[in-house]
This record gives C-alpha cells, sequence and structure tokens, in this order.
C-alpha cells in the first residue's frame, strides 16, 4: 500500500505519532479465479489468475492530551485483478502440499477526512492498494484419490 501527502493539508508533516494516527487495516478478502496447469506424476505446476475483493478499513485520530480528540472511519469494498502461480504435489493418495504465489491489484481509493482532528481537517488521502502473498498449504482427501476411468476400445 502506497499513501502520499494528499491534497488539503495546511500544515504538512505536522503530525506525528503519538499526537495522531491513522490504521489502514484489510480483514476479509477472497477472490474467484480459475487455474491452468500441468501435471506430470504426482506433481501439478499452474497459473492462476482472476479478481479478488477486499473490504479496507481506515482510522485517522488525533489523541488526547496533544489536540481535541477527535476521530474518523472509512470502510470500503475494492475490487481488483489477481494473477499467480503455484506448485502442489501429492505425497501419497490423500495429503497434497502446495506453494503458491499471488500478487493482487485493487487500484487507487481515496478519503476525504472532515473530522479527523485540526490537522487533517480538508485533507484527502489517495492510496494505492497492491498485495503480493504467498501461501503454503496441506489437503487431506478423505475419500482417497479420484479414479480416472480408463478409455478402451
Amino acid at each position: 500500500m502506497v499513501q502520499d501527502a494528499g491534497v488539503g493539508n495546511v500544515t504538512p508533516g505536522a503530525c506525528f505519532p503519538p499526537s495522531c494516527s491513522f490504521n489502514t487495516q484489510l480483514p476479509r478478502q477472497a477472490s474467484i479465479r480459475g487455474r491452468l496447469g500441468y501435471a506430470w506424476g504426482n506433481t501439478l505446476i499452474y497459473a492462476t489468475g482472476g479478481v479478488a475483493f477486499t473490504e479496507v478499513n481506515t482510522t485517522y485520530s488525533t489523541i488526547a492530551g496533544y489536540a481535541p480528540l477527535r476521530s474518523q472511519s472509512f470502510s470500503q469494498t475494492l475490487a481488483g485483478g489477481t494473477v499467480g502461480a503455484g506448485l502442489e504435489y501429492a505425497f501419497n493418495g490423500h495429503w497434497i502440499g502446495r506453494l503458491e504465489y499471488r500478487y493482487a491489484n485493487f487500484g487507487t481509493f481515496s478519503n476525504a477526512i472532515t473530522s479527523g482532528g485540526g490537522f487533517w481537517n480538508g485533507y484527502t488521502e489517495r492510496v494505492r492498494l497492491d498485495e503480493n502473498t504467498v501461501r503454503v498449504g496441506v489437503s487431506y482427501l478423505f475419500n482417497g484419490p479420484i479414479a480416472m476411468p480408463i478409455l478402451t476400445k
């Protein structure tokens, strides 16, 4: 996530912790993706891509003792594209391990602050949100491996 200096800031650089703070969290993410890959033996190498969604919660606040205690929060859902690649390996008929890398780009969004404190009034923050993720996982197939039918003439 990249944040810029915003516009409308009458005193740039005047607000530093602990007198004020901003906090951005991404509590939920989801994606709808397809996979295309090549399997040989017990190994699958694949590429993945699709659309990703995330919830963004941002809070701007001033801390008591430094300025009047004020706060303003923003919450929004963003959609963007995601691409990645991965490797799966079947250890035996039931256990599968996975290593996957994924990049998601949610674009740019803005927050226009009106009550986050005297420093932030009139400030517009622009944020570009990208995410790089590496995931490691293990799966267990309870019913055993999928049996492929043998085609005969």
